[in-house]
């Protein structure tokens, strides 16, 4: 009679986030490093309670959330893994303060711009075609910024900048 030894299916699980908040392109991979082929993959998505058609061992265009993959062997060994598809910190944009223009100096506007989450390395677009984070030598007026992340994520803010030009 012939012997055969059964092994531990030992899959590993490499999971790629999603590139910004709300995105919907993470990635799974799963690599058998035991068992015997053909392997065979089923999939849940544990967060939104369903099952999922794909039968690969390479899942692409997921949200965020926890996915569990059902692996049977060629013997029909069986085997679960659970894997999270992460999402970044969102990139936030405050205004922490502003300054107004004068008589004295009606150029002399400024915008201080608080930046935090997503990946560093920001970019910002402002409406008067700066391109710092703190824009000075502004007249007063409406002022509106798009910032861009490292990954390509964006997130807006606008301010004014006041004007009094009352007599001392």
């Amino acid at each position: 009679s012939a012997f055969i030894e059964l092994l531990d299916l030992n899959p590993q699980a490499d999971a790629e986030p999603v590139s910004c908040t709300g995105a919907t392109d993470g990635e799974i991979s799963i690599n058998v490093g035991g068992g015997a082929p053909p392997f065979y993959f089923s999939w849940y998505d544990i967060t939104n309670d369903q099952a999922l058609p794909d039968e690969s061992n390479n899942l692409t265009g997921l949200a965020p959330g926890m996915y569990e993959a059902y692996i049977v062997d060629g013997f029909g060994c069986t085997d679960t893994v659970q894997v999270e598809v992460e999402e970044p910190q969102a990139v936030s944009a405050t205004i922490a303060s502003t300054e107004g223009v004068n008589c004295l100096n009606p150029n002399g506007g400024s915008i201080d711009l608080e930046v935090s989450g997503g990946s560093p390395g920001y970019d910002f677009s402002w409406s008067n075609g700066d391109s710092s984070e703190d824009p000075g030598n502004l007249q007063a007026g409406e002022y509106f910024v798009t910032i861009t992340d490292d990954e390509g994520c964006t997130a807006t803010a606008s301010a004014t900048v006041e004007e009094n030009f009352d007599l001392p």
